[in-house]
């Protein structure tokens, strides 16, 4: 067996542990797909461990699943977000990554306001 279809295999239980939690385990695929937003091609392939997502729809399947994504990509790790004792900064980036984009948008400026302001020994702009 190679070594993509073992890790295809893995995920796909991965998968349906998580489609199992929410009852979706017996749904038809055309339902699932509704709800996944993917084609049911796809998410026949992810069911029986024939292709894993492509990271960016692994990391839109963690968030919509509320799992980390190396738990459901590798089956390391913490299974849900802020399990473990991890550091702060690594729970402060899952928390940024499932914030819209014009949110993150808005943080970013914010970073960079501040940043210039710290480059200029100045304040920042709201006064504190």
């Amino acid at each position: 067996m190679s070594k993509s279809k073992a890790k295809a295999e893995d995920f796909s239980k991965r998968f349906n542990e998580l489609l199992a939690e929410r009852g979706w385990d017996s749904l038809p695929d055309i339902e699932l797909s509704k709800k996944l937003r993917r084609s049911n091609t796809t998410v026949w392939n992810w069911k029986n461990g024939i292709k894993l997502p492509s990271l960016d729809t692994a990391i839109d399947l963690a968030i919509f699943f509320d799992v980390c994504v190396d738990w459901l990509l590798t089956g390391r790790g913490d299974k849900h977000p802020g399990a473990s004792s991890g550091s702060s900064d690594e729970n402060d980036v899952l928390i940024l990554s499932r914030l819209a984009d014009s949110d993150k948008g808005h943080l970013k400026a914010l970073f960079h306001s501040l940043a210039d302001a710290n480059n200029k020994g100045g304040k920042s702009s709201n006064g504190d």
